[in-house]
């Protein structure tokens, strides 16, 4: 039986995207015991729409334009460059995995330019590696 919800699609996207912007401010130094871990890394979220066969085309204009216009009104989403475009006013990279190659290559292209750009290494104390095993040795 499938899950059911009284949130739209628009809801659940725009309540995703604000749970990941929270995780950007509360990574900048995380301090459990005496030592502190620094994070650099921004956030970053793609909208990611599979099976484009089997859509109406243009009500996938009409959700880009509307998801674009609302983000673009919402500093604390559009100001952080949090969702990456597809290009333009696109938000949402439409693909039908079976037949668009150059699609699935430009999105390839784009999480490697994210990653690149946004994410750093991370240090992590060897302390924090030993409780990770105990607590697995515990399951």
């Amino acid at each position: 039986k499938p899950y059911k919800t009284s949130l739209t699609h628009e809801e659940m996207i725009f309540r995703s995207l604000s749970s990941i912007a929270c995780l950007t401010y509360g990574t900048i130094g995380w301090n459990i015991g005496e030592e502190l871990v620094k994070d650099k890394s921004e956030s970053a979220a793609f909208l990611i729409g599979t099976h484009r066969d089997l859509v109406d085309q243009e009500k996938v204009t009409t959700i880009n334009k509307d998801l674009s216009d609302k983000l673009k009104s919402s500093d604390e989403l559009y100001g952080t460059n949090l969702v990456q475009f597809h290009s333009g006013d696109r938000v949402i990279f439409t693909l039908d995995t079976i037949n668009d190659k150059d699609e699935i290559e430009h999105l390839q292209k784009a999480l490697n330019q994210v990653i690149d750009k946004r994410f750093h290494e991370v240090i992590v104390p060897t302390s924090w590696y030993a409780f990770s095993m105990k607590l697995r040795q515990k399951k």
